[in-house]
């Protein structure tokens, strides 16, 4: 992914070409180095806020008339269907 907005024309011309000649790497590059942080995360009260700390609810998803909806996902569907009317 390009760091922030869309890659040059170019750069997306040279991807495709790499990506139809089969993705060849070069064999000079055997290794890729990736730097790890370097201490672990803080988790303080501000963090503890994010949803991932947050305990799994029940979904609140109002019953339909529909009778094709059988499942939680079949009402976010038919949601998303009646907000584009």
């Amino acid at each position: 992914m390009p760091p922030t907005g869309r890659m040059a024309s170019g750069q997306t011309a040279r991807v495709a070409a790499w990506i139809r000649s089969g993705l060849h790497w070069p064999a000079e590059i055997t290794t890729l180095h990736v730097d790890a942080p370097c201490r672990m995360p803080e988790v303080n009260a501000e963090t503890r806020r994010h949803r991932s700390f947050q305990p799994v609810q029940e979904s609140d998803l109002t019953t339909s008339k529909e009778t094709w909806v059988r499942h939680e996902i079949d009402s976010l569907i038919l949601a998303g269907l009646r907000e584009k009317e």
